[in-house]
């Protein structure tokens, strides 16, 4: 199977860069004209958790690439997801599918881009949440940040030879999870990223929020899950799953210390308390909370499928 990554950041890289090691067929793509020399001239320089290594990869700019393609990984910002989609389609093949290899709502996006060209729907996207992290230093050199697994699924739940061959490549990154619910984990990482800003707003840790009687009861989340489970995801006839906080990766609230949340403002790679959530230094919080609230790719698509009524309406 032949892998072109768009967007060679810290996810994309460090992916492509594993899987590039292990003998795999990987171009990497970025608008980063600067990232793009460099890697092609010394490799990508890789530090971090793991400790430093050198990767001779691929790369190349999004108007030098060529098609047809087979497995395409979109690892750009999620703000950027539709434009650099819409940069592929002259070289969408009969092989072709497209991967959110990202956070944020961007699957029906890409699906409804490629019906507007008659290249297809859905089918041809698979989901997926990367829960490892790292930050693109300065061309061609990349930090491993901490480690965490990726949830991998096709849209309708199925099981198919693609996914199962693509997540053999990624797993020579990290742990792949298949998921015959990916939108449910796609919606619980959102509702996930919304605790952990919702934690630095009030400055307390997620287990106080979340276990107050005014925010998340045993017996109001379960009221609320078996209310949500009856809800039609109308545009893909099926049943919505949206996962239990349990069973997000190191999100159990029931676990967490006492600790305030600036303290927990702790990074993840260092694997010394392995069930906290990093929370936001308070004076981050401002910015991340307009960041989020304000993108969107990330919170627009919600929006619009509530208009569609996807949700009932609540009473007033």
């Amino acid at each position: 199977m032949r892998v072109t990554i768009v967007g060679a950041g810290a996810i994309g890289g460090l992916a492509g860069a594993y899987m590039t090691r292990a003998g795999f067929d990987v171009m990497l793509v970025d608008r980063w004209i600067e990232h793009v020399d460099a890697m092609n001239e010394r490799g990508l320089f890789i530090d971090g958790i793991r400790g430093e290594q050198r990767v001779e990869v691929r790369a190349t700019t999004p108007e030098r690439l060529e098609g047809p393609l087979e497995a395409v990984l979109v690892a750009t910002k999620s703000q950027h997801t539709l434009d650099a989609v819409r940069q592929l389609l002259p070289l969408v093949g009969p092989e072709t599918f497209i991967v959110s290899f990202q956070n944020g709502f961007n699957e029906p996006g890409i699906a409804e881009l490629l019906g507007d060209e008659r290249l297809g729907g859905l089918e041809r996207v698979l989901g997926s949440i990367p829960n490892y992290g790292g930050a693109l230093v300065d061309p061609g050199h990349i930090e491993h940040v901490h480690e965490g697994p990726i949830q991998l699924g096709e849209m309708d739940g199925t099981s198919s030879q693609r996914l199962a061959e693509l997540a053999a490549m990624l797993g020579t990154l990290t742990e792949v999870q298949l998921s015959s619910n990916v939108w449910g984990q796609i919606w619980a990482k959102e509702v996930y990223s919304a605790q952990v800003v919702f934690s630095a707003l009030v400055d307390a840790p997620i287990a106080r929020t979340l276990g107050d009687e005014r925010y998340a009861t045993d017996r109001r989340r379960d009221r609320t899950r078996s209310a949500r489970d009856r809800r039609r995801e109308r545009d893909h006839g099926r049943t919505l799953r949206l996962l239990r906080s349990a069973e997000l990766p190191a999100s159990n609230p029931r676990r967490y210390g006492e600790a305030s949340c600036e303290r927990q403002a702790c990074d993840l790679a260092a694997q010394e308390r392995p069930d906290v959530v990093a929370c936001v230094p308070q004076e981050r919080l401002g910015h991340l909370v307009g960041h989020r609230l304000s993108k969107p790719p990330l919170r627009g698509p919600i929006v619009q499928r509530k208009t569609r009524r996807v949700w009932p309406r609540r009473r007033r």
